[in-house]
């Protein structure tokens, strides 16, 4: 993964959330892509194939949750792993239950430090932090 740019797509409605991620994951292991809705999401996932998908629980339209299955059940359709880590405030117990039964790989509760952030993708691509 070293050698190779880790496509990460951002799901989020926040401006200041995806400044955040830009800024934390600047450098050039990292091409990120940004949806601030669900439909906008699923298609991006698409036409894009990430492999690593930072998904935020509340959005305008359909929840993160819905995003989360469409996401999850394209993925396995097309027989390609895809890492989803919930950047989410939410932080109640049932909320990271769904999510891990609905398909995320991770959770991440916001507010969030580079620290956090760079230590879930690291978890999941070793050799993509440095």
């Amino acid at each position: 993964m070293a050698d190779r740019v880790l496509r990460v797509l951002v799901v989020d409605d926040d401006r200041d959330i995806i400044n955040q991620v830009h800024a934390f994951l600047k450098g050039p292991t990292f091409e990120i892509v940004v949806a601030e809705q669900v439909i906008e999401a699923v298609s991006t996932f698409e036409e894009l194939k990430p492999e690593l998908v930072l998904l935020d629980i509340g959005l305008p339209g359909p929840s993160g949750f819905v995003g989360l299955r469409k996401i999850r059940s394209l993925a396995e359709s097309e027989k390609r792993d895809v890492c989803i880590i919930m950047l989410t405030g939410r932080s109640a117990r049932e909320d990271v239950t769904t999510a891990l039964a609905y398909g995320a790989t991770d959770y991440l509760v916001k507010p969030f430090n580079r620290a956090a952030l760079l230590g879930k993708i690291q978890r999941h691509f070793p050799r993509a932090v440095q």
